[in-house]
């Protein structure tokens, strides 16, 4: 299955430089983004949010339009990069991993940066 990584993730394992422990967490899944969550981390990066890691081993996915519909829809409640992954995630039936309290509430396979696994219940603790 493919893992979708939103900013929050990237951040979380930047801070703490081992990017390596989302492909050990995850050994058996294709990990992946969109290019919306790179835009924001590359922002972060810039400002100084938080330190430079190489994700360059990240595959890059971009919404197709049917998704990018979705998208806008999802914007309305989320970040462009939440709302972009969401999108794909459920579209093409991918897991999304975000801490996003509000994306917990869309219904899809979803885990955070400490593991804990949802696909209904927004009150999980992120």
């Amino acid at each position: 299955m493919t893992l979708l990584l939103n900013n929050t993730l990237l951040s979380n394992f930047s801070t703490v430089a081992r990017p390596d422990l989302v492909q050990a967490a995850f050994p058996t899944d294709s990990i992946a983004t969109v290019q919306a969550v790179l835009r924001e981390h590359e922002q972060g990066v810039a400002t100084e949010h938080f330190p430079y890691c190489d994700w360059s081993w990240l595959t890059v996915l971009d919404p197709v339009p049917e998704e990018r519909n979705d998208a806008e829809q999802f914007a309305a409640r989320l970040g462009r990069g939440e709302a972009d992954c969401l999108a794909v995630a459920t579209a093409r039936g991918m897991r999304f991993a975000t801490d996003d309290r509000e994306a917990r509430k869309f219904g899809i396979p979803i885990t955070g940066t400490v593991g804990k696994t949802s696909t209904k219940d927004a009150n999980i603790a992120a």
